[in-house]
């Protein structure tokens, strides 16, 4: 370090509490609570914990200096003589500026770590969208090209040896493993002397992130946790298999999507081991998914160890660890010589340990796979998969060994059962079968998603079978929707046979919606008529993997159901004049009608036309607000001079969450805070009904809606209330009662076990014939056959 050299703490260090960067929350290296942790966010180096009066030093360059400049400052506010406290302080100095935590104030790494390309920016054939991350040493951005097909951009932040290094070695790799694991590789290149990797957009979280929207406490939540870790191991296996080592195993290198399998991402670091050129590889900084040889190897100055495939294993396990508990599985320090010595010398948690339900087959395994010797753990990654398969397939234990089950748990598995009963025993009589038959379907296929059991999808189909051959009860010229219909039945045979995996079942049902289903129809609500009908299209239009020769038809009937809705509502007064379509509600009225057209929008990849949006605004000023909500009077189509309100989906505030969401994500961002208002009210107000039509069950999807729209945990709080509320109530009523029997999904107790079903994983719980399917990965055909 030159006397003459002026350094600078770089711009956007953080100088924190110790105990502020624990990422669990308690750390198990006690710092002195004076102690503070200074750490540079995206500069890939964990945080340094350092006392007082370090502190104070580091502080004295606040501002560019020079070494001597900032020992006399600090001896001028502490005391002391410049030269000694030189003598006691040269190695820290060094080490802060081999930490970047000082650098020269010339230097580019004095600068703020921001992204250096705006929206909207066009770079060798491609404009940046928006920039998804980044750090010191390179950026990744949202681009598209000229057709509109969206890629992620990984662009260095200035042009260097080990730049283009990396960037070489990643798109090595891609081209390897040919998009199977991964995204694949479209182009590389350089831009303005920078170098950059190009290649296919996958949407997607991090694993860790997915985990946390899954109920750990409930065993089908651990199911679904189990089956996470499953697919993780999976790619990793694939990825070891095509000779490639990652060597850089942590959450934030996995995208797991709504319906694909894990896709790996960066592999700067990666090692190809048949590859000459790309067999050895650099390692990053030290953290808390690394392997213990190599934090030996790092806490005794040594050079890093060589990536390996053991050391993929641990890293592994030590991901799966955190997405089975929800935390680590040592108490890190957040001082990254602590850390070093954590890795290499302390043993893993017990789940018991840090909170979570034990599961001792799946915990010896993590174990054997996060031992401290490479030799100690699994021969492979393909062992360690299927060790970790057959354990998590093991039998795991309720938190309480007072009751096996949640009582959630049990009111699915009893309604299930009867609804499987029914369909096996002949009790789904014709009667049923023509007026609630398409609803049971729909309720077990949702159930069997819910809880992977194949016997429900059977039962589905059969349920499904009884519907599409019984004589349609309110046949017409024109078959009506949704609600006990042959149009419903076809529908719903969709989503069964989708599940099963049987393609020509699906294309069956979708060629009897394309020739019998006219545009034209006596009503146009949700629940009797063409919206319906509009929304039951968009359903079938999201199924994954529909062939071309199938979409065009679905389009062009969709196109014109649409356009007849908005002929028929083109021509009438304002909303809040329009005496001929009173109701407001999503049910039978406005909200449904407008739900339906930018549902439909949605899935043909189109934006809102300006009718829909004009009627938007009409119905946003329709609105009664409350101190912290908004609610929309419920008027009888029939006589509308009185209006109430209520809470429920049908003809309340719960119907207009989902609306206003919609509007928000498709129209225009500032319909959010009117979801918002109506959540206030859908959760402030109350009702005796339970069902999802009218009562608590409804209200509680619509809590779930908005907690995956903002991330706030208390609209899942809130949701979860709901949901026993409506769990409780139906338990209390007779299964079988005339006004609310078994297999009515809307009204009875159908709906309500969905619902409990998907509190285990609530990004599948989605209102059950109304907002856009998740489309769950089950793979039945083996199973059927």
């Amino acid at each position: 370090m030159s006397e003459l050299d002026r350094w600078v703490i770089p711009a956007g260090m953080r100088i924190v509490s110790a105990g502020a960067t624990d990422p669990d929350g308690a750390s198990a290296h006690r710092a002195p609570s004076t102690d503070v942790a200074v750490y540079r966010p995206r500069a890939r180096r964990v945080a340094r914990i350092m006392g007082a009066h370090q502190a104070a030093l580091l502080a004295c360059f606040g501002r560019p200096t020079t070494i001597a400049d900032a020992l006399i400052a600090y001896c001028v506010e502490h005391g002391g003589d410049p030269r000694e406290l030189l003598m006691q302080v040269h190695g820290f100095l060094d080490q802060l500026a081999g930490d970047g935590i000082i650098v020269r104030a010339d230097s580019p790494e004095a600068a703020l770590i921001a992204p250096s390309l705006d929206t909207g920016h066009r770079l060798d054939g491609f404009l940046v969208t928006r920039c998804v991350s980044f750090a010191i040493d390179v950026e990744i951005y949202e681009v598209r090209d000229d057709h509109g097909r969206r890629f992620a951009l990984k662009i260095a932040r200035q042009d260097s040896a080990g730049a283009r290094d990396a960037l070489d070695r990643e798109a090595e790799v891609l081209t390897r493993l040919g998009g199977t694991m991964s995204p694949a590789l479209v182009r590389r290149g350089h831009v303005v002397d920078r170098p950059y990797v190009a290649m296919s957009w996958h949407d997607g979280i991090a694993p860790d992130v997915a985990a946390q929207r899954i109920a750990r406490d409930s065993v089908v939540g651990r199911a679904r946790l189990a089956q996470l870790c499953r697919q993780v191991v999976a790619a990793y296996v694939e990825l070891h298999r095509r000779g490639v080592v990652h060597g850089d195993v942590h959450p934030g290198n996995i995208l797991v999507g709504e319906n694909t399998p894990p896709i790996l991402i960066d592999f700067c670091v990666a090692r190809i081991l048949d590859d000459v050129r790309w067999s050895t590889a650099p390692r990053t900084v030290i953290s808390m998914y690394d392997e213990p040889e190599n934090a030996a190897a790092s806490r005794a100055s040594a050079p890093p160890v060589e990536a390996s495939a053991s050391g993929d294993q641990y890293s592994l396990a030590a991901l799966l660890f955190r997405i089975l508990t929800g935390v680590s599985y040592l108490r890190f320090s957040m001082d990254e010589d602590e850390l070093r010595r954590q890795i290499v010398e302390d043993a893993p948690r017990s789940f018991s340990e840090v909170g979570a339900i034990a599961w001792p087959t799946v915990e010896a395994v993590l174990r054997k796979a996060l031992s401290k010797r490479p030799e100690d753990r699994f021969a492979s990654m393909n062992h360690f998969a299927d060790a970790f398969a057959n354990a998590s397939r093991a039998h795991v234990a309720s938190r309480s060994s007072a009751r096996a089950t949640s009582a959630a748990e049990q009111f699915v598995r009893q309604v299930s059962t009867s609804l499987a009963d029914m369909a096996h025993d002949g009790r789904a009589s014709d009667a049923a079968a023509r007026i609630r038959g398409a609803g049971a379907a729909f309720a077990l296929y949702r159930l069997a998603c819910a809880t992977d059991d194949y016997r429900l999808l059977a039962a589905a189909d059969i349920w499904a079978t009884k519907a599409l051959s019984s004589p349609d009860p309110l046949a017409t010229e024109q078959p009506l929707p949704l609600a006990h219909t042959t149009f419903g039945a076809h529908l719903v045979d969709v989503h069964v046979q989708s599940a099963f995996g049987d393609r020509d079942d699906v294309h069956r049902s979708i060629d009897w919606l394309c020739r019998n289903v006219s545009p034209q129809g006596p009503s146009i609500d949700v629940t009797f008529g063409q919206a319906g009908m509009l929304l039951g299209l968009s359903q079938a239009l999201d199924l994954p993997d529909i062939c071309a020769d199938r979409r065009e038809p679905l389009v062009r009937l969709g196109q014109e159901i649409s356009r007849a809705i908005e002929t028929h509502l083109f021509a009438l007064p304002r909303i809040d004049e329009c005496a001929q379509l009173p109701n407001l509600g999503i049910a039978h009225g406005w909200a449904g009608f407008l739900y339906s057209m930018m549902r439909w929008s949605e899935s043909v990849g189109q934006s809102a036309n300006d009718f829909v949006q004009r009627r938007l605004r009409e119905l946003e000023a329709c609105a009664e607000l409350t101190p912290r909500g908004a609610r929309w009077p419920w008027r009888n189509q029939l006589d509308d001079t009185n209006s109430s309100f209520m809470p429920g989906w049908c003809n309340g505030s719960a119907g207009f969450v989902h609306l206003w969401l919609l509007a928000a994500r498709t129209v225009d961002a500032s319909f959010d805070a009117l979801a918002r208002r109506a959540a206030w009210d859908t959760w402030e107000s109350h009702t005796p009904a339970w069902d999802l039509c009218c009562g608590n069950a409804g209200r509680a999807y619509a809590m779930l809606a908005i907690h995956r729209h903002t991330g706030e945990r208390e609209w899942l709080e809130r949701a979860l209330r709901l949901a026993a509320r409506a769990i409780r109530d139906t338990s209390n009523a007779p299964l079988d009662a005339m006004y609310r029997p078994t297999h009515d999904l809307m009204r009875g107790a159908a709906g309500v076990a969905v619902l409990a079903a998907e509190l285990a994983n609530i990004d599948d719980a989605r209102m059950p014939l109304f907002e856009r399917e998740r489309w769950p990965a089950l793979v039945m055909r083996a199973a059927r056959a």
